[in-house]
C-alpha cells in the first residue's frame, strides 16, 4: 500500500511514531538520510516505510520549472511468506495505525497537495482506513 502525505517528512516520522507508542506497538528502526523504516513485530508483522517525495512536480506550463514535489510517501509492507490468518491480522492492525497517524498529523494527508492528486490520494487514503 502505497500513500502520500503533504506534510513534511520530519512531521510524518514524528506522528509515525507517536502512534505506534499511543497502540503501544514495540517496532525496530531502521534509517538512512532519506528513508525510515519501521518494522513491527509484534502484534502482527508489517512494515510502515517513510521517505520524502522523489518525484518532479512541474510548475508554470508557459515557463516550466521542475522541482522536487513536497510531502512524503508512506508504504506499508507485508509479509510476503505470511499465511492468509496473518495478513489479516497485519491489515487490521495496518489499519489501525493509519487511523491514528492520521489523527496525530492535525491535518488530512491528502490537504496540500495539487488539485488532481489531492483527489486521488483522498480516494486511497479512505480506502486505505476502511477495515
Amino acid at each position: 500500500m502505497y500513500l502520500k502525505a503533504s506534510q513534511p517528512f520530519e512531521k510524518v516520522i514524528e506522528a509515525t511514531e507517536a502512534s505506534l507508542a499511543s497502540l503501544k506497538i514495540e517496532f525496530l528502526r531502521n534509517e538512512s538520510t532519506e528513508l525510515v523504516e519501521y518494522e513491527i513485530n509484534s502484534p502482527a508483522y508489517f512494515r510502515v516505510v517513510v521517505e520524502p517525495r522523489k518525484d518532479a512536480e512541474v510548475h508554470n506550463f508557459i515557463l516550466p520549472s521542475i522541482k522536487r514535489a513536497t510531502g512524503t510517501t508512506i508504504e506499508l509492507r507485508f509479509g510476503l511468506d505470511s499465511t492468509r490468518e496473518e495478513l489479516q491480522q497485519a491489515s487490521k492492525h495496518a489499519t489501525l495505525f493509519l487511523r491514528t497517524l492520521v489523527a496525530s498529523l492535525g491535518a488530512p494527508p491528502w490537504e496540500g497537495l495539487r488539485m488532481r492528486e489531492a483527489g486521488r490520494e483522498k480516494k486511497r487514503w479512505k480506502e486505505a482506513l476502511k477495515e
